[in-house]
């Protein structure tokens, strides 16, 4: 059987002492989480740690700590923590990027010599179906650019 190498912490109360640690020790800290709304145990409880954290940094040095929660939108979640920023990514926001960085990968696929029309058709299906998702458009050009034949 083979043993995974991925550390993970489940323990809310281990996070609480490692990031008290790390506030102490550290200059500046920033904090990402990703995921939030896929946390279905404790996500409260974590909130509730990150905000006491955030609060009792504040009161001694101001901008030393700094959160970024990343989810899909929850209610849950806005309710949580009301006096937080909340920034909405849309799709719209970056489809004009994702546009330009398959445009910029499609001398990869010229190899293939395809049609103008299908190549463009393809390029413009593959930006649709990322739907704001940069990783989608990067593995899919990936896998088009390392096909050994059309």
């Amino acid at each position: 059987m083979e043993k995974s190498l991925t550390a993970t912490l489940s323990d809310l109360s281990t996070a609480n002492v490692i990031l008290d640690t790390f506030v102490q020790r550290v200059p500046r800290l920033y904090v990402i989480i990703d995921g939030l709304d896929e946390c279905n145990n404790g996500r409260k409880d974590l909130l509730d740690i990150l905000r006491r954290l955030v609060i009792r940094t504040e009161s001694y040095a101001p901008g030393k700590l700094r959160v970024a929660l990343l989810s899909q939108p929850s209610s849950e979640i806005k309710n949580s923590l009301p006096e937080t920023e909340v920034l909405a990514l849309l799709s719209e926001h970056n489809q004009k990027d994702i546009q330009k960085y398959c445009q910029q990968r499609k001398r990869e696929l010229d190899k293939f010599e395809f049609a103008d029309g299908y190549l463009k058709q393809t390029l413009d299906r593959i930006c649709t179906k990322a739907d704001g998702m940069f990783l989608f458009a990067k593995l899919v050009m990936n896998n088009l650019s390392r096909q050994p034949t059309r």
